[in-house]
C-alpha cells in the first residue's frame, strides 16, 4: 500500500473519530467530555505526524526508544563511583590494618627480648654485688674475733667449748715446708674466725665449690658462732651462683632465723623468693616477699626496694 493511500485512510478515520467519541460520550458529564476530548486530538495530532513524516520521506516510521532518563544515568554514575571509591578505602584499611598487626608483632618481640635481657643483666649485677661484698667486707681479727665475741647467733650467749676442726680447703697462703710435727697445717684450726674468713676468701675467688664446702663446715662446726647467720647467707650464696635452687633456699631460710638486722638480710629474703620460685613454690615465694616489706620494707635502701618490686613482679605477686 502506498503512503498516500495509507495517508488518507488514516486522515479519514481521525476526522470522523472525534464526532463519534462525542456521540459515545454525550451521556457523561461535560468536564470529563472534553478531557477526552483533548486527548484524542493530541493522540490524532502525534499520529499525523508520523503519516507527515511518512509521505515526506517515503520510508517506514520508526519509533526509537528514547532512552534512559539522564537523571537516572547520572545517578547510577554516582553509586557506580561510591562503589569504587568505597572499594579502595576498603583496601587502604585492609593494608593499614596489616602493617599495624606486624608492627605490633615486631614491638611484642621486641618488648620480650628487653625483657630477658633486663632479667638476665640484673642476675649477673646480683651475682657481681654478691663477689664485691665479699670482698669488701672486712673480716674481724682473729684476737677480737676469739676474746669479744659475746653472744651467738641469735643473741643467745655463747656455751661449751667450740669444736676444733680444720677447714675444708687450707688456705693458700699456708706453707709447704713447715716445721717438725706440721703444727702449722692448719693454722685456723680451732679459730672460728679464721675458718670464716677463709671460706670468705674461696667464695671471692670464685671457688664456689670450695667455698660451699667450707661454709657448710664452718655451719655445722659453730652452729651458736656469731657468724653462723651471715655464714648460711654465703652458703646460700655459693649455691645460688650456680643455680643450685634446693640448697640455696635452705640456706636463706637457715640465714633468716630470726630476722636479723643486717646489711644482707634484705637480700637473703629477695633470693629466698627467687629460689622458691625457681622450685615451683610460688606460693611460699610470695609469703618470702610478704614478710620482706613487714621486717625490711621501712629500712631497705631504694636499690633494694627496686629489686624487691622487680621480684614481686616476676614472681606473680600482689604488690
Amino acid at each position: 500500500m502506498s503512503p498516500s493511500i495509507l495517508f488518507k485512510r488514516l486522515m479519514a478515520g481521525a476526522a470522523c473519530a472525534p464526532i463519534t467519541l462525542l456521540l459515545m460520550s454525550a451521556p457523561a458529564g461535560a468536564a470529563d467530555d472534553t478531557a477526552r476530548i483533548e486527548r484524542l486530538e493530541k493522540q490524532v495530532n502525534e499520529l499525523r505526524a508520523i503519516v507527515f513524516q511518512a509521505r515526506n520521506t517515503g520510508h517506514p516510521v520508526e519509533i526509537k526508544d528514547a532512552g534512559p532518563d539522564p537523571a537516572v544515568t547520572a545517578l547510577t554514575q554516582r553509586v557506580d563511583d561510591l562503589e569504587t571509591t568505597l572499594r579502595k578505602l576498603q583496601g587502604g584499611t585492609e593494608i593499614s590494618n596489616h602493617d599495624l598487626d606486624e608492627a605490633k608483632a615486631r614491638l611484642d618481640a621486641e618488648r620480650t627480648d628487653r625483657a630477658a635481657q633486663t632479667q638476665a643483666l640484673t642476675d649477673r649485677i646480683i651475682k657481681l654485688e654478691s663477689q664485691i661484698t665479699a670482698l669488701a667486707t672486712p673480716a674481724p681479727s682473729p684476737t677480737s674475733a676469739t676474746e669479744t665475741v659475746p653472744k651467738g647467733a641469735h643473741g643467745a650467749p655463747l656455751k661449751g667449748k667450740p669444736a676444733v676442726v680444720a677447714p675444708a680447703t687450707p688456705p693458700a697462703t699456708a706453707p709447704d715446708a713447715a716445721a717438725p710435727g706440721r703444727a702449722d697445717d692448719a693454722p685456723s684450726a680451732g679459730n672460728p674466725a679464721l675458718e670464716f674468713k677463709t671460706a670468705r676468701t674461696l667464695l671471692a675467688s670464685g671457688d664456689y665449690g670450695g667455698a660451699s664446702q667450707a661454709l657448710q663446715a664452718f655451719v655445722s662446726t659453730h652452729p651458736a658462732d656469731a657468724h653462723t647467720g651471715e655464714a648460711y647467707y654465703w652458703l646460700g650464696e655459693s649455691y645460688y651462683v650456680r643455680d643450685l635452687n634446693g640448697d640455696a633456699t635452705a640456706a636463706y631460710a637457715r640465714a633468716l632465723k630470726g630476722w636479723p638486722k643486717t646489711t644482707w638480710g634484705p637480700d637473703a629474703v629477695i633470693k629466698l623468693a627467687r629460689t622458691l620460685a625457681a622450685t615451683n613454690r610460688q606460693p611460699d615465694a610470695c609469703a618470702a616477699m610478704a614478710e620482706y616489706g613487714r621486717h625490711y620494707g621501712a629500712t631497705a635502701t631504694p636499690a633494694m626496694k627496686a629489686r624487691a618490686e622487680q621480684t614481686r613482679t616476676k614472681i606473680g605477686c600482689p604488690g
